[in-house]
């Protein structure tokens, strides 16, 4: 999910204002030294052992870039070697924190074989991007298959939890269910 390695750094930060050499150690150990064991080795039958430096190398640049992206955004300041979350960063943390309560729960419905044929259209805007992803889940966990990437169809009962988590979610509006009784010309079914 997007936002979840900013949320949990400010939240480690957070808890405990860490010493930003610790911090940067912790995360870069070891950078110059594989860095410079890379550029002098040559290759040979040790490759493995080059590769593995390499990306214990890139992970390190990762974190440094990502730190540095954090300390750019104001997120977090340098005080006296110190790392601490600015005003911006406490609310940038509580709504992450906001955003990831909010986000719909992987779905977990048991599929039942209906009668008939059931068609689901729906058009979730895409400000609700994450809402449209848990429904795509969710018709295909319960045994739906997809026409069209907003209209999926099934031989399937819908349970009523579903039918409450669409209302929970405030998506009931942009979603209509049909039962089909006689197929006509739907050869595919």
């Amino acid at each position: 999910m997007k936002g979840e390695k900013t949320l949990k750094i400010l939240e480690m930060l957070e808890i405990s204002a860490r010493n930003m050499g610790q911090l940067i150690d912790a995360m870069t150990s070891g950078y110059e030294e594989s860095y410079r064991k890379l550029r002098t080795m040559q290759p040979t039958h040790d490759a493995p052992l080059t590769n593995q430096l390499r990306k214990r190398w890139q992970e390190r640049q990762r974190a440094r870039v990502f730190l540095n992206y954090l300390k750019e955004d104001g997120l977090i300041k340098l005080e006296k070697n110190n790392v601490v979350i600015t005003a911006r960063g406490g609310i940038r943390l509580g709504g992450l924190r906001d955003k990831i309560r909010q986000a719909p729960t992987r779905p977990d419905y048991q599929p039942s074989p209906g009668v008939g044929v059931v068609l689901v259209i729906f058009d979730v805007p895409e400000k609700q991007k994450r809402k449209r992803v848990w429904l795509r889940a969710a018709l295909k966990q319960l045994g739906f298959q997809m026409v069209q990437k907003s209209v999926w169809f099934g031989k399937v009962k819908i349970p009523n939890n579903f039918l409450e988590d669409l209302r929970k979610h405030k998506i009931m509006d942009c979603v209509e269910i049909f039962a089909i009784t006689k197929t006509g010309s739907l050869k595919r079914v």
